[in-house]
């Protein structure tokens, strides 16, 4: 109780910050139209205007919005893939943080090696049926982390493979974790 949080676990949901600080920094970016970031974004500038955040055990949220697997998937997709690109353009000091780091390096770097393997279907096949049947039973944080991680980013390597959004862009009408 009463510890800093970092600033990446704003989440308004979970949230309150006095009215006042707010409209110091401004409210949420209207260039986040699709789903994801906005959060992160404003939290940044919150931090950035020296506001911190504490966790305060007694400030209760409930929030019982259960995604099915594959609509959690679709989202992660979406938001790499239009969220992502905007929260870099305008903050790429958090390409790190987002753990994007790799994009930018030579292709035969270690990190980016590393990066490339996590994202393979050899290693994301089986830690998604994992993640499915695990869902029954006990599966470490980790590896749903690591499934939303990678759609996430998937869909942000799409993005820059091609940067134009068209009409018939339709991600989040088709699964993402088929």
């Amino acid at each position: 109780p009463g510890e800093e949080v970092p600033f990446k676990c704003f989440v308004t949901g979970n949230s309150s910050i006095d009215r006042n600080q707010l409209l110091q920094v401004g409210l949420f970016d209207e260039d986040f139209r699709r789903y994801g970031g906005e959060d992160l974004e404003l939290g940044y500038r919150l931090h950035r205007n020296g506001i911190a955040f504490q966790y305060v055990p007694q400030a209760l949220s409930l929030h019982n919005h259960l995604r099915p697997f594959d609509q959690n998937c679709t989202l992660m997709r979406t938001y790499g893939t239009h969220s992502l690109p905007i929260l870099v353009e305008k903050h790429p000091e958090l390409v790190d943080l987002l753990h994007l780091g790799f994009t930018r390096r030579s292709s035969f770097s270690p990190g980016r090696l590393c990066y490339s393997l996590a994202l393979a279907s050899v290693v994301y096949a089986p830690l998604q049926a994992l993640a499915r049947v695990g869902m029954n039973f006990f599966v470490p944080d980790l590896v749903f982390e690591y499934v939303w991680w990678y759609h996430r980013t998937r869909g942000y390597l799409d993005r820059l493979q091609d940067p134009a959004p068209t009409k018939t862009d339709s991600l989040e009408q088709r699964s993402a974790c088929a």
